[in-house]
């Protein structure tokens, strides 16, 4: 549903609303306190709008603009961030060109915060990645 909203060029509000509709727990069960995030919706988010930004980084750019909006409703805390982070790192793990430039948009944009992006290079997750010459160039 998330992939067909995006390509039907829907707005921020209407993605939102998809994706609470699709992973919000329903009513009567126990909601997530204030301040917490929902790691499911930032998962599906990110990996469906940066897989159809795939084609080029301005395709991505496009993407990252267009639903800012979006981006910073779900990195409302560094946790969330963090977890964006994790998101656009499994997505692109293989092309570490494409990881670097994304994660420096996401910072200019102010999507994720230095702290975020300091604290999720240096967590026990990325220890692998340590001996890897992009790892430092983020």
């Amino acid at each position: 549903n998330l992939i067909a909203a995006i390509k039907r060029k829907c707005t921020s509000e209407e993605t939102l609303a998809v994706l609470k509709q699709e992973l919000d727990p329903p009513s009567g069960e126990e909601e997530m306190a204030d301040g917490m995030y929902n790691p499911t919706k930032i998962d599906v988010f990110i990996q469906s709008l940066l897989y159809l930004g795939c084609k080029s980084f301005s395709h991505s750019f496009a993407a990252i603009a267009k639903f800012h909006s979006v981006f910073k409703v779900l990195g409302n805390s560094e946790e969330a961030q963090i977890c964006i982070l994790r998101s656009v790192f499994e997505l692109w793990k293989t092309h570490q060109q494409m990881l670097v430039v994304l994660i420096d948009k996401l910072l200019k944009t102010q999507i994720v915060e230095c702290a975020a992006v300091a604290n999720w290079v240096f967590s026990k997750d990325m220890v692998p990645e340590f001996s890897k010459c992009y790892i430092w160039e983020i």
